[in-house]
Formats: C-alpha cells, sequence, structure tokens
C-alpha cells in the first residue's frame, strides 16, 4: 500500500510539473466526484500498484456507467 502511495504521489507531482502528456479532458477529470464510487486509487490506475498494468483505465472501463442512460456519454 505505500508503494502505491508513493507512486500516485509520484504521479500527482509529474502531472503538477507538467511532465508527463495529460490531455485537458484529463485534467478536467473530476476524481473527488468519482472517489465516492471508486474508494481506491488502484480501480482505475491498476498501473499504480501492479508493475506493467495500464495506468489509465480503458475507455470501455468508463463506458460501462458513462453509456447516456446510466450516466452522461463520454468520449
Amino acid at each position: 500500500m505505500m508503494v502505491a502511495r508513493r507512486a500516485l504521489a509520484a504521479l500527482v507531482l509529474s502531472v503538477a510539473l507538467g511532465t508527463t502528456s495529460v490531455t485537458a479532458q484529463q485534467r478536467g477529470f473530476d476524481h473527488a466526484k468519482h472517489a465516492r464510487v471508486f474508494p481506491s486509487c488502484t480501480t482505475c490506475h491498476a498501473g499504480i500498484a501492479t508493475r506493467g498494468a495500464a495506468l489509465w483505465p480503458a475507455p470501455a472501463t468508463c463506458a460501462s456507467c458513462h453509456d447516456g442512460e446510466v450516466q452522461k456519454q463520454v468520449q
């Protein structure tokens, strides 16, 4: 768990410093709103805790709720 927190802190710092490639849409993502549904960062960001796993969620993961019926559809 400590490794995951350190990795997340490093990711946050790198985004804040602009050293990663983050789109405007990702910067506008409402983490606080989604934290009520997903209490662990690794739910969407498995790569923080599991070496080799994807850091960003697959579009299909988001689309499972954001299908236009359950939640507003997203790109």
